[in-house]
């Protein structure tokens, strides 16, 4: 069995990702803090004839990361992290409130951070595993009114060049792989 663990698996991005993967045969793993549309998304996931679990969690709690991994691992190892789970606030930087800001960084960098360092060790151990961080374009050009969520977006893309360098060390010493699956924008066929 093929695990795939998405956050903000429930709607969006999220869900085409979670369908992709289900589409090839890997169960999956929803995480995200919207109940109401979580039993729709576990639903449309299984009728694609794969496993499916929805965990409520809200990537910015620790206590909820620790509780989901704790869950998870009743299902054995994840293959696949899919750091998804964003928001965003589309407005001049002088009117975003500071909950507003807080929430777009908690949810957008330290979660994806969070989520990753939960996953990241059993992979490294395994000698197996995949995270997908999910970034945006407003990662590599900024934009007004989106001055805090742009922010965040280049914090992934960062992070993730820092760790897929760190990764690629850890497994193989100093010698570097030639194609690092970073600094490209995805195109939708390989959600």
């Amino acid at each position: 069995m093929t695990l795939a663990i998405v956050t903000g698996g429930n709607r969006g991005i999220g869900l085409a990702i979670a369908r992709k993967l289900a589409e090839n045969g890997i169960d999956i793993v929803i995480a995200a803090r919207n109940r109401r549309l979580m039993a729709d998304a576990k639903s449309c996931i299984e009728k694609l004839g794969v496993k499916c679990w929805a965990f409520s969690c809200d990537v910015t709690s620790k206590k909820e990361i620790a509780n989901l991994v704790k869950e998870v691992s009743k299902l054995g190892p994840v293959d696949i992290l899919v750091n998804n789970a964003g928001i965003g606030f589309l407005k001049n930087f002088n009117y975003n409130k500071n909950n507003e800001i807080d929430s777009m960084i908690d949810t957008n960098f330290r979660g994806l951070v969070y989520f990753t360092k939960a996953f990241l060790p059993v992979m490294l151990a395994r000698k197996k595993g995949i995270i997908i961080n999910i970034a945006s374009i407003c990662g590599k050009i900024g934009y007004r009114e989106l001055a805090v969520y742009c922010g965040t977006k280049f914090a992934v893309i960062g992070f993730t060049e820092s760790l897929a360098n760190e990764v690629v060390k850890a497994r193989q010493g100093d010698r570097r792989e030639k194609k690092i699956p970073v600094r490209r924008i995805a195109v939708p066929n390989e959600a």
